[in-house]
């Protein structure tokens, strides 16, 4: 525990004087400090995930109930996706790391429902995410009716039905199942119901079309992605493009506020940060990066009028 209060007394301490330096309009500068931001918020992330209440601490108690195991999951998930994004930018390989901004928000999304819903939302996501399982079950459980399974098709069923039985599923109720949606509803509209809850809607309208909708290209690699990525134009004719873009301040920045949000969702569902310690630094990250975002918008506002 020590060792965790030293070291967030030094990124409090290195938040601050980020602030007073002088290059803060230039590129370079905008880089590091969000690659290093990146490495702060690992930390942080980590330590969030694996924080106790006061009274799981006494009890030493360090595993979670199913319900809750749901939730925590969602949090190391964020955590990876993240850790990989920073990664990527360090590599100056920004189309890579572009990948991972829409995967955060869709899981801090989801998370963020299932505080908000509780258990019986938590029933159906773990119902739904089984939509693809099923259809191999089944399908599997029709060629057994017809011949003998294989052993790798024997070993695939029993595999399926082993993952059921921990969590008390049943296969013919998901496979009678119709609606596959989370509470019947769309990403879309989870995060109408979100934003409807939130006094911040702006937050949620822009991370939608801008992490969310406006990425879809580099998850799904559609004409944009590929034409600002992987060819070259020349005139009306392109050639394979085989090297990456340098990253610019914008790949990190604004994604970095996604699992900014997420710890300290997290850290108020669970109830194991009574006194703010971490969410006091969680904060002052949170305004830096804004600051940070000012920035970088003022710089690209020179560079586009010089």
């Amino acid at each position: 525990m020590e060792s965790i209060i030293k070291e967030i007394d030094e990124m409090t301490a290195w938040v601050d004087a980020c602030y007073k330096r002088s290059d803060l309009h230039e590129f370079n500068t905008l880089m590091q400090l969000g690659v290093e931001t990146g490495n702060h918020l690992r930390k942080l992330a980590v330590v969030t995930f694996g924080s106790m209440t006061e009274e799981e601490a006494a009890a030493g108690e360090e595993t979670f109930e199913l319900h809750d195991a749901v939730i925590v999951g969602h949090m190391v998930r964020i955590y990876k996706l993240y850790d990989q994004l920073v990664y990527f930018v360090g590599e100056d390989k920004g189309e890579i790391a572009s990948i991972f901004s829409r995967l955060l928000f869709e899981t801090y999304v989801i998370m963020k429902y299932l505080i908000v819903k509780g258990n019986s939302s938590i029933d159906n996501f773990i119902k739904i995410s089984f939509k693809s399982t099923i259809k191999q079950y089944d399908y599997l459980k029709g060629i057994e009716a017809q011949r003998r399974l294989t052993e790798i098709e024997t070993r695939i069923i029993q595999k399926i039905e082993n993952r059921l039985d921990i969590i008390g599923l049943d296969a013919s109720v998901l496979s009678a199942n119709k609606s596959w949606r989370l509470d019947g509803l769309s990403f879309k509209g989870i995060v109408d119901y979100l934003s409807q809850r939130d006094s911040n809607s702006r937050f949620w309208a822009l991370s939608y079309d801008f992490l969310y909708s406006n990425m879809s290209s580099f998850i799904h690699g559609l004409w944009y992605d590929l034409e600002t990525n992987h060819l070259d134009r020349h005139g009306d004719r392109y050639s394979p493009k085989g090297t990456y873009d340098r990253v610019d301040p914008r790949y990190i920045l604004p994604a970095s506020l996604i699992p900014v949000i997420a710890c300290k969702e997290f850290l108020a569902w669970r109830r194991s940060d009574p006194d703010n310690f971490l969410t006091g630094v969680l904060d002052k990250i949170f305004d830096l990066l804004m600051f940070l975002n000012e920035m970088d918008e003022i710089r690209i506002g020179k560079r586009s009028t010089t």
